[in-house]
């Protein structure tokens, strides 16, 4: 699909991701294989998702984050995710749609998505400064092991009021897609 002019995704692209969830503990049973595709791409975040004709929306993966400072220290990046699954109608066919979501994407499902989103995420403070490093000249790009930056601390954990905030929001919203606003920029 459209790519920026440096080559990223923007607004349009196509993403084929293929993954398994908590491999070692489950094998195959919990595969991810699917063309998604980009809604949004800004310094604040990014969202993907995939759409059927007559459903519209029936995923929708949504990354909130922003920098965090302590005066001038920076401490990090609050990173937030959000995953809504389903189609919204109210009909036969979107409750059988839905049933068969649910069985492939139900708590267990999840269970193992967020130990694998945890461990992935969690070990972004190891390479990506290094990456990040080298962003003007992605044709030369390289990373080892070798190049891990000195851990900086402990990372703290979720904020759980917004946590709360946001799970009282989506069961009080009508259309859960437009509370996420996946079109649009962070709420953060």
């Amino acid at each position: 699909g459209p790519l920026a002019a440096d080559g990223t995704p923007r607004a349009g692209t196509r993403i084929h991701i293929r993954e398994a969830m908590q491999y070692a503990k489950y094998g195959w049973k919990y595969p991810v294989d699917a063309e998604l595709q980009v809604h949004y791409v800004g310094d604040d975040g990014w969202a993907m998702g995939r759409t059927l004709p007559f459903f519209g929306s029936v995923m929708m993966l949504r990354v909130h984050y922003r920098d965090v400072h302590d005066g001038d220290a920076h401490l990090g990046t609050h990173y937030h995710y959000e995953v809504v699954i389903g189609a919204g109608a109210d009909n036969p066919i979107a409750r059988l749609l839905n049933a068969r979501l649910s069985s492939k994407f139900g708590p267990v499902f999840f269970e193992a998505w967020q130990r694998h989103n945890v461990i992935e995420v969690g070990t972004f403070e190891n390479f990506l400064p290094v990456l990040f490093a080298q962003k003007n000249d992605l044709s030369t790009l390289s990373y080892s092991r070798a190049q891990d930056p000195a851990p900086k601390g402990q990372q703290q954990g979720f904020d759980r009021s917004l946590f709360d905030a946001r799970v009282a929001g989506f069961a009080a919203a009508s259309d859960a897609y437009r509370f996420q606003a996946f079109e649009k920029p962070s709420f953060l």
